[in-house]
């Protein structure tokens, strides 16, 4: 009787912990903002070309914990959340107003990424800002879609 009870646990233990994850795979984001994908993008790109190899369009993709590498002034760095940091669209497009330009950011768990476009919508710069997460639920997710 001992053996057959610790085998259904174990058999149901098993079973909540393949859903669990199959869950958090499921429900993972499908965009690809991290530095492999910004590496990929070129002077010249559409927003459409852009949009494609990133798989979302320019917003914010990431959890409510991601946190962006932020250097400080004696040379450590910590962390900002996305949410602090997330400037409003006037403020992203003051900069680069000029000659048309515009600015588009894509922000997700794995890094935040800011295009300028030209008045021709095309790619003229691009910067890429490390991400990392702290919370327990997004680094398995982060990391079933790195295997999967």
């Amino acid at each position: 009787m001992k053996k057959r009870t610790c085998l259904r646990f174990g058999i149901v233990g098993l079973t909540s912990l393949a859903l669990f994850l199959g869950y958090l795979w499921l429900t993972a984001p499908t965009h690809r903002i991290d530095r492999a994908s910004f590496e990929q993008i070129s002077d010249g790109m559409t927003q459409a070309e852009v949009e494609a190899i990133l798989r979302a369009p320019p917003g914010k993709h990431s959890s409510a914990s991601a946190m962006i590498e932020s250097q400080l002034a004696d040379g450590s760095t910590c962390g900002v959340a996305v949410d602090e940091i997330w400037p409003t669209d006037e403020d992203l497009q003051a900069p680069v107003k000029e000659a048309g330009r515009r600015a588009a950011l894509w922000a997700g768990d794995r890094g935040m990424i800011m295009i300028v476009f030209d008045a021709g919508n095309r790619v003229t710069e691009k910067q890429f800002h490390p991400a990392y997460n702290e919370g327990l639920l997004a680094r398995v997710r982060n990391l079933l879609a790195k295997v999967f």
